[in-house]
């Protein structure tokens, strides 16, 4: 992947921002800095929820349905262990589906100063008020995005509706075992049933793309 210098930006930004807009834009890239590696931990943790307890090499069909549904100790832990692995991946999409409205402040700020208020400021309305480039294609790409929309939806239903339900799916056709989360309706769009690996590429995918709108942001501003 590639790597968007945080540092450069803010020596750009000090040289064409006033004093009270250069900390307000460091606040943010702070936050942005924080979020990533918080999205990056949370991912980590639930790809090795199960290392504590288990080997890789225990997980035969049989194994598995043995884990899943009987009661044991092992069973118990391994419980502990999918539930760690779903608070991680909600975690992990919950982070990830902030960045790009504070990359919208941020670029609010390096690009159109003045134009809104903080409270005023959403994606959709930075992208209309940027003059055409790269960063303006960069922002709508991620607004536009099938990672995005879904993360918005899978997030703002589990905070304000009712949780996205996940549960451990053992299919013995496809030869997936794992956490699912369930389909889902928002704002009369039905979202289909996303698996963990599908979640992870979604989360992983959608920081590809703000990485880059950060590269391009650099470019703009040298």
């Amino acid at each position: 992947m590639a790597t968007w210098k945080i540092k450069e930006l803010r020596d750009n930004l000090e040289r064409t921002l006033t004093t009270d807009q250069h900390d307000h834009a460091c606040a943010i890239l702070k936050s942005i800095e924080w979020k990533i590696r918080a999205e990056k931990y949370h991912l980590n943790v639930a790809r090795e929820a199960y290392s504590e307890h288990f080997s890789e090499d225990e997980f035969s069909p049989i194994r598995l349905m043995q884990l899943a549904f009987e009661k044991s100790e092992d069973s118990a832990k391994f419980q502990y262990c999918t539930a760690v692995r779903e608070f991680n991946l909600v975690a992990s999409a919950t982070i990830s589906h902030t960045i790009p409205e504070m990359l919208a402040q941020l670029i609010s700020i390096a690009f159109l100063p003045g134009t809104f208020q903080v409270e005023e400021v959403r994606l959709e309305k930075v992208v209309k008020a940027l003059d055409d480039g790269k960063v303006k294609e960069g922002l709508r790409k991620i607004k536009n995005s099938e990672e995005y929309k879904y993360l918005v939806a899978f997030t703002n239903m589990s905070k304000h509706i009712s949780l996205v339900a996940p549960d451990y799916q053992l299919d013995f056709e496809s030869g997936f075992q794992g956490v699912r989360f369930r389909k889902f309706k928002y704002k009369s769009k039905q979202f289909p049933e996303v698996r963990e690996n599908e979640l992870i590429k979604k989360v992983t995918s959608l920081r590809e793309q703000y990485v880059n709108l950060g590269i391009d942001i650099n470019e703009s501003m040298r």
